[in-house]
């Protein structure tokens, strides 16, 4: 079992204000034609926690979260009735974020996405895109890099032996992807190296439209 403490995230908040571990849930796949269903972000400073954020989001008319994604994560339409709203979810994201921001995400090019696109329906886009105040890193590519297939979120949780799971459900995936992250800041500090590059299966391409200032490369099981 890996031991750190909460100090091991140093190198990354010496550099960034502050640190959101975010996680989404949708109705689908693909940011052009689905929605958010839930969201979850852990905002983490120098100081340690500082806020939690966790809300259903209301769906536009004509969306519905198919039967399939309902028995995977709990979440119902009727849920999403009781949420906020897209540009209520928004203000949320724009109100956690600092001067100097990075965002964690495992398999962040499915989390950007969907909140490129958030952004862009609140004529916005540029707030969210990758900046100089602004960056990504996606877990999911460290974690292919340091340990063999499979990559689930779970395994990583299994391959590292920390707290948390993956329930698919918004908070709980955020806080597990927390441990992951200082897991793997504990067993090698170059994730700043990681920062706006993200890996990709060439057998699955990158999935959605590529992000203006993310580099992508292949990585190889």
């Amino acid at each position: 079992m890996f031991h750190y403490s909460e100090s091991v995230l140093n190198s990354i908040l010496g550099y960034y204000n502050n640190v959101l571990f975010v996680d989404t849930e949708t109705t689908g796949f693909h940011a052009d034609t689905d929605q958010i269903t839930e969201f979850a972000a852990i905002k983490v400073t120098i100081n340690g926690v500082e806020a939690r954020f966790s809300t259903f989001v209301q769906l536009s008319e004509g969306f519905s979260i198919p039967e399939k994604l309902v028995s995977l994560t709990g979440i119902t339409d009727e849920m999403c009735k009781t949420g906020i709203s897209r540009p209520e979810l928004f203000a949320q994201i724009a109100s956690l974020m600092d001067s100097k921001t990075l965002i964690v995400a495992y398999n962040a090019q499915f989390d950007a996405g969907f909140l490129l696109k958030l952004a862009e329906e609140n004529h916005n886009e540029v707030i969210l895109l990758p900046t100089e105040t602004l960056a990504y890193l996606d877990a999911l590519t460290i974690f292919r890099e340091r340990a063999a297939a499979p990559h689930k979120l779970s395994d990583a949780i299994a391959h590292y032996q920390v707290e948390g799971r993956n329930s698919h459900r918004a908070i709980e995936d955020a806080l597990a992807l927390l441990e992951v992250t200082k897991a793997m800041a504990a067993e090698k500090d170059d994730l700043l190296s990681y920062v706006n590059r993200f890996g990709y299966k060439a057998r699955y391409g990158i999935n959605g439209k590529q992000i203006a200032g993310i580099s992508y490369f292949e990585q190889i099981d």
